[in-house]
């Protein structure tokens, strides 16, 4: 039996999502969602802003592909409280050029703790270190300061820009060198390389839009 990757930070779990797990959040069952998890979740029960439309297509990604668990999204949650507070993750293995696209949405309450800055800096550290993975990269909404602000936190630097006919122009961040490292993770090993990566789903590739 694979054992699901998960991340230990200082104040932070990092769960990988599988298919079974995102059918249940998009369900809205809350009973099953938190057994899965361990996790308890906002009243009402949604996915933050932004993951909603992309999850139907993780976890069809994930049901295709179950060994690609860790590639797609993984639940943050604070480990004192077992409180969930967001989502971020990748958008599938790497691409011919060894980048991965990360992204991540918090829930609004739990904005301001620098948790996204903790929780990416811990994915990035857990990716840069997979087979085949030579940078990470996401895009930003160019007025977006925050998001801007965890892109620094990360040693992201601007490469390029992109127009995004939804959100507008963004810019095109990326970085080879993890910042900080995890405290512990015990289960968090190197997913197995199997199959070129999938297509991207654009939703997800925006950090904190």
């Amino acid at each position: 039996m694979t054992t699901t990757p998960r991340i230990i930070t200082e104040r932070l779990l990092l769960l990988a999502l599988d298919a079974e797990t995102l059918d249940a959040w998009i369900a809205g069952e809350r009973g099953r969602l938190s057994a899965l998890t361990g996790a308890t979740f906002p009243e009402p029960l949604a996915a933050p802003p932004l993951m909603e439309d992309a999850l139907p297509y993780m976890r069809d990604q994930l049901r295709a592909n179950p060994a690609d668990v860790g590639w797609w999204p993984w639940l943050i949650v604070v480990a004192a409280t077992g409180e969930a507070v967001g989502s971020l993750g990748l958008t599938g293995r790497p691409a011919e050029d060894g980048t991965v696209l990360i992204g991540y949405a918090l829930y609004p309450q739990a904005e301001g703790y620098g948790y996204a800055t903790e929780a990416a800096q811990a994915l990035v550290g857990w990716a840069l270190a997979q087979p085949g993975v030579q940078a990470i990269r996401a895009t930003i909404p160019v007025a977006h300061a925050r998001s801007l602000n965890v892109a620094a936190r990360l040693g992201m630097q601007r490469v390029g820009t992109v127009h995004d006919d939804d959100v507008g122009v963004l810019g095109v961040f990326e970085t080879r060198h993890a910042v900080g490292t995890p405290l512990n993770r015990p289960e968090s090993h190197s997913a197995p390389q199997s199959h070129s990566a999938p297509e991207r789903h654009p939703a997800h590739g925006i950090l904190g839009q």
